[in-house]
């Protein structure tokens, strides 16, 4: 059975591949907020419809560096459990005025995303403003393999082109996922940054991926 660009969940496919969407979370005490959180690892366990909610504490240093975490609710699946507490050791808070560490608790939500498997297109840019000029361009009706094919063949623009046959959506970060799972085939999305560069995607059907 494949899932090429299908549009309906299965369940046996997400039994195996799901990602991870940060949603939101609630704290004891405002005044420590999260300000960098790393991407939670791919989870396993059975799916489940509904969020999961996470009780856990951090020690928290001055500069709001994380040495410790300990989940005090967990899910079914106690091998995620210890690789969440590994990933948000790399989380940082704001700092504190406290001389010692500080034990902070926060509710953590974590919403289950299912990944696709996608025939897409990518232009990638390195300027922003330039990213919004092609994608002006697109939607004004230049055809997606038109300006694919000129980025190719002049490399002195800093852009770059390529098609991905079957791709996973979870290789991606799960804010770039969520956008891909969402076109509709023929769909073309705002530029999307993902580190340094400016993505415009492009899905395509099962048989008209561009060679």
């Amino acid at each position: 059975m494949r899932f090429t660009n299908y549009i309906k969940k299965s369940p046996v496919f997400l039994l195996f591949c799901l990602l991870l969407l940060f949603i939101g979370c609630a704290t004891q005490r405002d005044t420590f907020e999260i300000i960098e959180k790393t991407e939670l690892p791919l989870y396993e366990g059975e799916p489940v419809e509904e969020p999961i909610t996470l009780r856990v504490q951090f020690e928290v240093l001055k500069d709001g560096s994380v040495v410790d975490v300990r989940l005090l609710s967990k899910s079914e699946d106690s091998n995620w459990d210890h690789a969440v507490a590994d990933s948000m050791k790399n989380w940082k808070f704001s700092s504190h005025e406290s001389d010692s560490s500080v034990w902070v608790q926060k509710n953590i939500r974590v919403q289950l995303l299912p990944s696709y498997i996608l025939n897409l297109g990518e232009l990638s840019i390195k300027n922003e403003q330039d990213a919004n000029i092609l994608y002006s361009r697109l939607r004004a009706g230049v055809s997606f393999q038109q300006l694919a094919k000129q980025v190719q063949e002049n490399s002195s623009t800093g852009m770059t082109s390529r098609y991905l046959n079957e791709i996973n959506t979870s290789q991606y970060p799960s804010y770039v996922s969520k956008i891909l799972i969402e076109l509709e085939v023929g769909e073309i999305s705002r530029p999307v940054q993902i580190g340094e560069d400016y993505v415009i995607f492009k899905r395509f059907g099962d048989n008209n991926l561009p060679g």
